[in-house]
């Protein structure tokens, strides 16, 4: 049976610097793997289907939580990596219409970076 939303589930840990910016992202390059091997001798067992990226930060906290992003067929210019890929980017040719496809959640471990707002009150 042919699985064609197939669902993998890897955990990834990433070293963050202790300084992140807005140019900060994660960057996802989605490829097909051929099963079936190719006589052509120049063939590739792995072809680039699409990207998609999520900036690391949102109002100075570390995004977290579980997002279902977008694919680009093509790799993003690198000032768009501060833009959410939700957003309707210009010039951009997207699989199924911008439409959801890629499902990520991030779980942030840091004693650094904010993950929530703190409010302090003086007396």
């Amino acid at each position: 049976m042919l699985n064609r939303s197939p669902s993998f589930c890897d955990e990834i840990k990433i070293h963050l610097p202790a300084k992140l910016t807005d140019g900060h992202h994660l960057l996802f390059t989605l490829y097909h793997v051929s099963c079936q091997r190719k006589l052509d001798v120049g063939s590739q067992l792995e072809t680039v289907v699409g990207y998609t990226w999520l900036p690391l930060l949102r109002d100075g906290r570390l995004l977290t939580g579980e997002f279902c992003l977008p694919v680009s067929v093509e790799k993003p210019p690198s000032h768009y990596s501060m833009l959410h890929p939700e957003v309707q980017l210009p010039n951009m040719k997207w699989v199924d219409n911008h439409k959801g496809l890629f499902t990520v959640t991030v779980e942030a471990v840091s004693s650094v970076h904010t993950l929530v707002a703190l409010l302090f009150r003086s007396q």
